[in-house]
């Protein structure tokens, strides 16, 4: 089931999936995006949009489809390689949480600590450099990480 993580699918149609995802089929539709989790016990691809999602509310980049909705295996290129993108873990100091940068499939944060994730609809919160409550360590190594990425990026080109 989680295999099909990662793969690229065309948006077929919206008649079966959510209705706050069938407001904005015409917007949807046509469109060749990633699936980036499986929720629902299998019934329910979410999918993320490959550019920044500036024409729905919010920016939104990550719509749910049924998998009746979708084109599954187009022959298309991928994008370029995006950054990791870090889960966020918790630990905690007291009553207050302390977000750390989590790698996928991993309980151990970037800085050495070991850490839960907050599940929400079978996937986790990804984690914010920003907010308060952020990890030091763990803020300066994904930033270090994420310039390595890029750089080997430009030297590929």
């Amino acid at each position: 089931m989680y295999s099909k993580i990662g793969r690229r699918v065309r948006i077929a149609d919206a008649f079966h999936s959510h209705v706050q995802t069938r407001a904005y089929k015409d917007q949807l539709i046509g469109r060749e995006d990633v699936i980036v989790a499986v929720l629902r016990t299998g019934k329910v691809a979410l999918v993320e949009l490959d550019d920044d999602g500036s024409p729905f509310p919010a920016g939104v980049r990550r719509w749910s489809f049924c998998w009746d909705d979708l084109h599954k295996e187009t022959k298309t290129n991928p994008p370029q390689r995006r950054a990791v993108e870090y889960r966020a873990g918790f630990t905690w100091k007291g009553r207050q949480a302390v977000q750390h940068a989590v790698p996928p499939e991993k309980t151990v944060a970037l800085c050495g600590q070991t850490t839960r994730p907050l599940p929400v609809c079978e996937w986790s919160l990804t984690f914010s450099a920003t907010v308060d409550r952020a990890c030091l360590t763990c803020v300066q190594l994904a930033k270090t990480a994420a310039e390595s990425n890029e750089e080997s990026d430009t030297l590929a080109s």
